[in-house]
């Protein structure tokens, strides 16, 4: 907690420690002393940092969290938003701040784990899909559960662009993977059910 609120003050005397957790995962493009005393701190000029984290009840401060804080991040090209987490990139500023403080504080013993999943939906599904994983997961940093900053359907900038283009490209990577079509043939009798006997 010392290194998140010495990383938040603008004293010149904290910014060693600033400096170590904005250079964390940033081997190429480290903050300097010289930057971080012009304000340019990597996680403090983050276009989110507008967006304020909630703060736990003074009775529950002390008791341990439910389950692990989580994260669910979109992407039409998976491998891509893979390589900006590794490479410490902005794809989620709250996130990356508090993975930083905790290498500093216990380095090489606190990792994040990924586990990612194939999210096949339809285009016209897209805001659907982000409001129902990330409410099911817990993960807005509003409720305490996790690192999602965004609101819910807002997260994936993808879901704004239905091109023709953007379309054709998430049908063909759907219609590709090898379980596709096994799961088309196991819900198409439930969605003719439905449509048959919608409810009232």
């Amino acid at each position: 907690m010392s290194d998140l609120l010495e990383y938040a003050s603008s004293k010149p005397t904290f910014a060693e420690t600033a400096v170590k957790i904005d250079g964390m995962f940033k081997a190429n493009k480290p903050t300097s002393a010289y930057g971080f005393a012009a304000g340019k701190r990597s996680f403090s000029r983050s276009r989110s940092r507008e967006r304020f984290v909630g703060e736990r009840r003074s009775s529950a401060v002390s008791s341990p969290l439910t389950h692990a804080l989580q994260y669910i991040g979109y992407a039409i090209i998976f491998t891509v938003r893979k390589q900006q987490q590794h490479d410490g990139g902005s794809v989620n500023w709250l996130m990356h701040l508090c993975h930083s403080i905790c290498q500093r504080l216990w380095p090489g013993v606190f990792p994040l784990e990924a586990s990612p999943i194939c999210f096949l939906a339809h285009e016209d599904e897209f805001r659907m899909g982000e409001l129902l994983l990330t409410l099911i997961a817990d993960s807005m940093y509003s409720t305490g559960g996790g690192f999602n900053v965004a609101d819910p359907g807002l997260n994936n900038a993808s879901a704004d662009m239905l091109t023709s283009g953007l379309r054709k490209g998430c049908r063909e990577f759907r219609e590709n993977q090898p379980f596709w079509e096994a799961s088309l043939q196991e819900e198409q009798p439930l969605l003719d059910r439905h449509a048959a006997n919608p409810p009232k």
